[in-house]
């Protein structure tokens, strides 16, 4: 009987195997372990969406993926509270939900790192970034305030931008008083989208100590740039964050008709003349124009794409001059690769000073395996050791 039912077992994990397996890159980070997760994750989270999509269950696809995500970051959450233990606040600050992390011991430089977490908008909370939040507090010696901004697309355009300004304005008026912290040796961090609204962030308060900005997403113009072409070409199929997810969630934050992904994502909703003078030069398809059913409706979807709240890379001339000195981070199997390479080239070109470290290895989507994964462990270290060198800055 043991033997009928393990070669039943064996024989259901072998075409399982066969079936859903799909190579990853032969040089991403932990491929052995990343190799046996990802067609798990990619049966239980990755199918299901594309299934909704297909039938444009687009309300299914947030309520399901946000239970997802909140499902599987639980057990790393709780376990990181567990283990590296500091007080923990739910707060509001002007009406806006938080998390403040505070140490046991605050360091003498009594700084503060106000952390935004991604998600495309769309996806996430505070909580689902606590493992991160709080290692930040501990290691870092400082207090970490992590937003709960809300998300599209039950908001309006820039609303989580906006949730985002107001709590680091309180927390920026309040910080000593509250917190011991000195308001002027705050830190600004955010990944993907909360890397987008971090340098925003920057760029509105020039007065911030520093901002770390890991793989951000700064633009939502172009969905054929390099490296998303080389994510299609060598990551299609996986679970890795795809063009058809960043298609839908700009259009979920930009308030527009979801069903318009395929068009968007291939750059049929506008001309790119513009936008290839200032990005990179490469061959884009020939459908890469405008035609009369986006033309017609597009507009404010233009305008909002090109909107520099949301496409930081496209902030006005000269407007990035005297932002903070900045750390960015991007990975190479990741579509917004050149998102964070041109950010840099762009923020360097208005004299603002950058370190830049590129992953070789890397994958959209890794620090939050930092207490998991090698190279993620040393993203988070660097983050940690950029922060504290900036805090020791006069």
């Amino acid at each position: 009987m043991y033997f009928i039912f393990f070669s039943f077992f064996a024989g259901f994990a072998a075409l399982f195997s066969y079936i859903f397996f799909k190579p990853l890159p032969e040089n991403i980070t932990d491929r052995r372990i990343l190799q046996l997760f990802e067609p798990i994750f990619r049966f239980l989270y990755f199918y299901p969406v594309k299934l909704m999509n297909f039938f444009h269950f687009y309300t299914l696809h947030v309520r399901y993926s946000r239970l997802f995500f909140r499902f599987i970051s639980w057990l790393p959450s709780k376990i990181s509270a567990l283990c590296k233990k500091c007080r923990v606040y739910n707060e509001l600050f002007d009406s806006i939900d938080v998390k403040v992390y505070v140490p046991d011991n605050l360091k003498r430089h009594q700084g503060a790192i106000f952390y935004i977490h991604g998600g495309g908008y769309v996806l996430f909370d505070a909580d689902s970034f606590d493992s991160i939040t709080r290692r930040l507090c501990l290691e870092c010696g400082v207090v970490v305030v992590s937003v709960n901004y809300r998300r599209a697309p039950e908001h309006e355009f820039l609303t989580s931008l906006e949730d985002c300004q107001k709590a680091l304005k309180f927390f920026l008026r309040e910080a000593e008083n509250k917190y011991n912290v000195d308001s002027t040796n705050v830190l600004v961090m955010g990944d993907s989208a909360g890397g987008a609204m971090a340098t925003v962030l920057a760029r509105k308060f020039k007065s911030l100590k520093a901002q770390i900005l890991v793989y951000p997403w700064t633009q939502a113009v172009d969905f054929l740039t390099p490296s998303f072409k080389y994510a299609n070409q060598f990551t299609k199929g996986t679970s890795l964050l795809d063009t058809e997810m960043m298609a839908i969630w700009t259009l979920m934050y930009t308030n527009h008709d979801i069903k318009l992904w395929p068009k968007l994502s291939s750059n049929c909703h506008h001309n790119l003349a513009y936008c290839q003078k200032l990005l990179i030069n490469h061959n884009y398809p020939k459908n890469a124009a405008k035609n009369d059913e986006i033309y017609n409706f597009s507009d404010d979807l233009i305008r909002k794409l090109f909107h520099p709240d949301f496409s930081p890379l496209f902030s006005p001339q000269n407007s990035l001059t005297g932002c903070p000195e900045t750390l960015i981070f991007t990975c190479e199997y990741d579509v917004l690769k050149d998102d964070g390479i041109l950010y840099k080239n762009r923020l360097e070109k208005e004299g603002v000073k950058v370190q830049h470290v590129h992953f070789d290895r890397g994958f959209h989507g890794m620090l939050n395996f930092c207490n998991q994964l090698n190279l993620s462990n040393e993203m988070m270290n660097k983050a940690v050791n950029f922060a504290e060198l900036m805090f020791s800055k006069v």
